[in-house]
């Protein structure tokens, strides 16, 4: 935080005041890298949008060790009823609605309080070392006095026919956090030509759950104990060649191919920014092996 703030004064003169709790800290390298970049983010929205020079930075860790970062600035505001009408639209990139995917993968929450003339507070809350993890996707909670839950995405309708009569994705999911297995499994299961069939948490679970389940898609996280995701899809690509694997991984591509997809992965992922992306590359993937399977090209599992 302390890089950040000087980080904003050099390329964007803009004051950042951190205040911080030396308690307020993690071990662990996913949270610390998500915290970074989201508080890097909302600087940069302070600059381009909120029309002030001075923005306070405070770190606690609550009585849950939860850790909390709240962004403040006295700018502008704004209408926060807009986002969900940019997100509708998808107007929205790695912005506000990408830190809510992200801090939700690790089982924490983003709040935000704005109104027109009267700022803007912007408040993230992650598990600490020491926190009980929740266990689900906590909503983007948007509010101007009262909290206001806003949707991220519309989802698919349950009621209907066409998806109900073809059979679902089956997709296994393998990360070694099971905060993000269960956030990942509820996201995927707002959609009901996507399911879920089982989880595992290193490498070598997965290829026993990939031979034991046979399941259409596996979701593989890159960095894992034991035996990592690189290896892990090397291994089952090798033996189930119609399996077909997608890396995620909380730190973004760089550039050419990743190592994942060199092992025989169809594609790679950055973990909460490109959720929307990964669902619907999953629906895609869906209709193409329910049409093959219509054609007589598969059978059904």
């Amino acid at each position: 935080m302390g890089w950040l703030a000087s980080w904003a004064r050099e390329k964007y003169a803009l004051e950042v005041v951190v205040a911080a709790d030396p308690s307020a800290n993690t071990a662990r390298d996913d949270v610390r890298t998500l915290l970074f970049e989201s508080v890097r983010e909302l600087l940069f929205n302070a600059v381009k949008h909120a029309q002030v020079n001075r923005v306070m930075v405070d770190l606690t860790v609550n009585s849950d060790e939860m850790l909390c970062i709240t962004v403040r600035d006295e700018g502008i505001g704004f209408e926060v009823a807009r986002l969900a009408e940019q997100a509708g639209t998808r107007q929205v990139g790695w912005g506000l609605f990408s830190i809510r995917e992200r801090v939700s993968l690790l089982g924490g929450r983003f709040e935000i309080e704005s109104a027109p003339g009267h700022g803007t507070s912007f408040r993230l809350l992650v598990p600490g070392d020491g926190a009980q993890l929740p266990g689900r996707t906590v909503p983007l909670e948007l509010s101007v006095g009262a909290r206001q839950e806003v949707s991220v995405r519309t989802g698919s309708n349950p009621d209907r026919p066409d998806l109900l009569a073809t059979p679902s994705l089956r997709i296994l999911l393998v990360d070694d956090h099971a905060e993000v297995i269960n956030a990942l499994r509820e996201i995927l299961h707002e959609h009901p030509e996507l399911r879920v069939i089982g989880d595992a948490s290193n490498g070598l679970e997965a290829i026993s759950r990939a031979r034991a389940l046979r399941p259409d898609v596996i979701l593989m996280d890159v960095s894992m104990p034991i035996m990592n995701g690189v290896e892990a899809t090397r291994r089952i690509h090798a033996e189930l060649p119609s399996v077909q694997i997608y890396g995620i991984s909380v730190d973004a591509r760089t550039q050419g191919p990743h190592a994942i997809e060199e092992a025989g992965a169809a594609g790679f992922f950055v973990k909460g920014a490109d959720m929307d992306r990964l669902i619907d590359e999953f629906i895609v993937v869906h209709r193409a092996l329910n049409a093959a399977r219509g054609s007589g090209r598969l059978s059904a599992l």
